[in-house]
């Protein structure tokens, strides 16, 4: 890595796991969740979390831009709550985050890019599947109007998603290893906000809990 590079340029330049190890992909996410810990103590909502905002210096170390490169941030990170306007918005940062860590996982754009908030929502049904009705009873009713007419999805399977031989390699070792990525990715990748988790409790999963140790200001 040079003195500091987008993130989403080292995804998209990565060619495999051996280029962007579990240990790399987990030190940017505990850095990333320390970072959004802290906005949660005091109610802050960053909402525009992406790779395009990510640096990653050559050490390893992570910075938040206040703002992307992107005049437009890109609508596949933002949160199923603000895409359906849903009041709540408290953990629509994890959501963001789970994207990139599928992203880092994958080498690739996880939910296709659309180009307005219905079809963006469309597009994340399609992906991970349609949540229980009792969610829809929060979307407002103008809204709700629209994404009714979106078809019942079950998703893709977990290995369509995230297939082991691109996402894994020989010299993995627990708990930094994909088995383990998936298990905190699909606790952030949950489409209801009220069931999703949150950066502390994130913070103490084995994928990332590793480096606690070695953070003491986390």
């Amino acid at each position: 890595m040079d003195e500091g590079a987008l993130l989403s340029d080292l995804i998209v330049s990565s060619k495999g796991i051996d280029d962007l190890t579990h240990r790399h992909i987990s030190y940017t996410l505990f850095q990333l969740l320390c970072k959004v810990a802290r906005f949660e103590v005091t109610g802050f909502v960053h909402q525009n979390i992406s790779p395009e905002n990510l640096i990653i210096s050559h050490d390893g170390s992570l910075e938040l831009l206040e703002k992307p490169f992107l005049k437009q941030p890109k609508l596949t990170y933002k949160a199923p709550e603000i895409l359906l306007e849903l009041r709540s918005i408290s953990k629509a940062d994890m959501w963001s985050i789970g994207v990139i860590f599928a992203e880092m996982l994958t080498r690739k754009t996880f939910f296709p890019e659309a180009k307005d908030h219905l079809r963006q929502w469309n597009s994340v049904v399609e992906t991970i599947g349609s949540p229980d009705s009792s969610f829809y009873n929060r979307v407002p009713i103008h809204v709700f109007r629209q994404v009714v007419a979106v078809p019942r999805s079950r998703g893709k399977s977990n290995y369509e998603l995230l297939p082991y031989n691109k996402c894994s390699c020989p010299t993995d070792e627990a708990p930094l290893d994909l088995a383990n990525a998936v298990d905190l990715l699909y606790q952030m990748l949950v489409i209801d906000p009220q069931e999703r988790i949150n950066a502390e409790e994130a913070l103490q999963h084995p994928y990332v809990n590793f480096w606690l140790g070695y953070h003491w200001n986390c």
